[in-house]
Formats: C-alpha cells, structure tokens, sequence
C-alpha cells in the first residue's frame, strides 16, 4: 500500500477531522512525507471533478462529499440526527446557552434522550450553577458542523427576518 493510500484510507474512517500530525503517528511516518502525500491527494480529487473531496476544518483534514451531491444523496443515506435532535441542538445553539427548565418548556420529556446523546457525541456540554443545570453547545458543535459561531447567528438573523 502507498501512503496516499494510507491516508485516504484514514480520512474515510475517521468520523472527525484529523491533523496531519494524528495521521503521520497512526502510520508511523513524517509530518512532513505525510503533509506533501496529502496535498498530492487532494490535487487529485480536485483534478478528478470527483464526488468526494478533502477538506481543511480547523487544524484537521477530512474526506466527505461535495456540496453539490449533497441533494442527490439524501434518498439513499441514513440522517445523522432526527428531527426532534435538530430541533433541540438548535434551540441550544439559537441560546448560546439554555437552562434545562426552558428545555423542559419548549420540549416535554422529548429533550432527554437527544441532549444525553449530544453530550455523548461533545457537541453539548452542561455546568451548574447553584441548583441550575446549564447547556451549550461546544467548540467541537462548529468544528463538527463546520461552522462559525457568526454563521450560526447570521442564520440565525436571516431566519428571524424571514419569519417577519
């Protein structure tokens, strides 16, 4: 096996984005061999005008697919989040941060399982203050979404306006 190979195998795989760094120690190799060979790699998909293509999130690299395949996929794929997780990850990140009294308002009882399987997957996280359980939403949430928060409010905005 090469070690563009290698690498493309490893992007597949990873669930997150991962640093040249993590790659080069998986495969016992340079940061630097590993650098190059993954510049190499994403030249080629670009060349390719493949479906798939190597993106740069925060200080990781990962292997997903173009946006513009996105809609021609969704028949066949399986959603990560349903949508009643949607609806709580949102109103979370639309907060900053929420008490989990204005969860239990907004949701009932429906907020409990995604919230525990938000802070499961980092994308929540929860501090006390006095007798108050507080959420909101981490720096993995904007890495994992690929996101900023600005974007989140822009959208945020936009929404606001559009319902106006």
């Amino acid at each position: 096996m090469n070690l563009g190979s290698k690498i493309e195998a490893i992007l597949y795989a990873s669930k997150d984005p991962i640093s040249v760094s993590s790659v080069a120690d998986l495969l016992g190799e340079e940061k630097d061999s590993v650098a190059k060979e993954l510049r190499k790699l994403k030249k080629s998909y670009e060349s390719r005008d493949s479906a798939l293509t190597i993106t740069r999130t925060g200080k990781g690299y990962k292997l997903e697919l173009r946006k513009n395949f996105i809609d021609l996929v969704i028949p066949v794929s399986d959603p990560e989040f349903t949508p009643s997780e949607i609806d709580v990850i949102t109103f979370i990140a639309s907060r900053g941060s929420c008490m989990k009294t204005d969860l239990r308002r907004r949701f009932g009882a429906r907020f409990v399982e995604p919230l525990e399987k938000f802070r499961r997957e980092k994308l929540v996280n929860m501090r006390k203050e006095r007798n108050a359980e507080i959420y909101s939403v981490t720096k993995h949430f904007f890495t994992y979404f690929q996101v900023s928060p600005d974007e989140v409010k822009q959208a945020l905005t936009k929404q606001g306006e559009d319902a106006e």
